[in-house]
């Protein structure tokens, strides 16, 4: 490995770049990341790794993961089938294996095998119930960083010959949880591999770094390209922490406080569930729904709530009360909306939905009862200042597991070139993401609350 091309791997020669070799080539690091371009080879270098570490510790479990079920298969067993496969290394994926469900089997250099649970980041509640001696986070920045505090939970095998905890992964948009972690509280045990170039995965077709060039703005093209992030991007919520993220300590739908906060689109509609509990805000569920309108999110948002009312006062499983006829729920959906309260957007009450009736006399349709602030939207700053405020002192918590999106929207929205919070063309931009949507709600039900507005000009303070 001397020349940063090959490494010897179970007893084949793998061919990878300098950064790839340096990765795998890390093993007294107790924290390794990788923060790369897209297409800069991560996932290949995670799998040399996994190799690596099976190879160190015959016998011991390691665990990988991916940020959805869905990129488990596509992209990490498919990659493994490809590479596994031309390097000659046995290797078995199993959906059950002694009681776990997942399991990529090795056979490194000895008969003994090494079983590697493959495990989904969106689901980080699951990663539970085994021990580890190492594992590897793929695109960890797409992931919250209670995946992260799980997966270090999960590692302690005391057989490991090498205990290592290791990510890779292009930066998202703004600074979250990995820029706080591996970069702001960086130790003394960590090792960030950063910056490395789209341009340094000399396998990539030649046109392949010029096509992102091409379809990337300036400010974009450090993130995708170079795996930086640009302190333009900054984050809305600057005031948004771990501490911010919480379960509500009551069944909220039990609360008798439940409130809808919503936002109002053409294409995405994001509403959020908001239990007003122990003088706090607790966000603990959500709709969000992809080319709807109003009245039918409405009666979607009545419907769940109708569900999850009825399996609380019940005891019932909800599949039970699925089978049943609706009129036979314990809670019915109109018996739900009417013991909620929908807070959102002022325009609400002047934009035009189904049948030519504006969105708040939709939503009333439906049965739930409608508040918000009459003399229309509040400025932009002061709407994001409440929000901040709010998460500073922890009025604001956040349920990440039931309620992933609005937490990802506060965590995450970036300041567009005007200095405004962007605003996502399209709901299904992939970078942008319509972050504006369930932040929206959040600045919108914030605000209605407990308002809080920014000085200007000679106004007292």
């Amino acid at each position: 490995m001397a020349d940063g091309t090959d490494v010897e791997v179970v007893r084949v020669r793998a061919p990878l770049a300098d950064h790839q070799a340096d990765f795998a080539d890390d093993i007294t690091s107790p924290t390794l990341v990788m923060e790369g371009g897209l297409g800069s080879g991560k996932t290949v270098s995670a799998i040399v790794k996994m190799l690596r570490l099976a190879d160190a510790s015959p016998g011991v479990a390691g665990l990988v993961v991916e940020p959805t079920s869905d990129l488990i298969g596509t992209i990490f067993l498919a990659t493994c089938d490809e590479l596994l496969t031309a390097w000659g290394v046995p290797f078995e994926f199993r959906t059950q294996w002694r009681g776990r469900r997942d399991v990529l089997l090795l056979w490194p250099r000895t008969s003994k095998e090494v079983p590697v649970y493959l495990r989904s980041g969106d689901k980080p509640h699951r990663i539970v119930g085994f021990k580890v001696g190492w594992f590897i986070v793929d695109e960890a920045d797409q992931m919250q960083a209670e995946v992260w505090r799980r997966c270090v939970g999960r590692m302690r095998d005391a057989r490991a010959r090498i205990r290592q905890a290791c990510a890779v992964y292009t930066p998202e948009p703004g600074f979250n949880w990995t820029w706080t972690m591996f970069h702001e509280k960086r130790t003394a045990k960590m090792r960030v591999i950063e910056g490395v170039s789209t341009r340094a995965n000399r396998w990539n077709p030649d046109e392949y770094a010029d096509n992102l060039t091409a379809t990337h703005d300036e400010q974009e093209q450090a993130r995708v390209l170079e795996g930086r992030r640009s302190a333009r991007e900054g984050l809305v919520y600057r005031r948004f922490s771990d501490a911010n993220l919480r379960r509500c300590p009551t069944n909220p739908w039990t609360s008798g406080d439940v409130q809808l906060w919503c936002d109002f689109n053409n294409s995405k509609m994001a509403w959020c569930f908001v239990a007003l509990v122990h003088g706090r805000a607790w966000v603990f569920d959500e709709v969000v729904r992809e080319d709807t309108d109003t009245l039918e999110q409405a009666n979607v948002a009545a419907r769940y709530a109708a569900l999850k009312m009825s399996a609380a006062s019940s005891g019932l499983d909800e599949d039970v009360i699925r089978a049943m006829d609706e009129d036979r729920w314990p809670v019915t959906p109109k018996q739900a909306a009417r013991a909620i309260t929908v807070i959102g957007d002022a325009a609400g009450d002047h934009d035009e939905g189904a049948a030519g009736k504006v969105s708040y006399e939709l939503i009333r349709q439906v049965g739930f009862t409608v508040r918000h602030k009459a003399k229309g939207n509040p400025f932009i700053e002061d709407t994001v200042l409440t929000v901040n405020v709010a998460l500073a002192d922890g009025w604001l918590a956040f349920d990440a597991e039931q309620a992933p999106y609005t937490t990802r929207c506060i965590r995450q929205q970036p300041y567009g070139p005007d200095g405004q919070p962007l605003k996502g063309k399209g709901s299904r931009e992939k970078v942008k993401a319509g972050l504006d949507h369930g932040a929206d709600c959040i600045r919108y039900g914030t605000w209605f609350h407990r308002p809080v507005h920014v000085r200007r000009g000679n106004q007292p303070r």
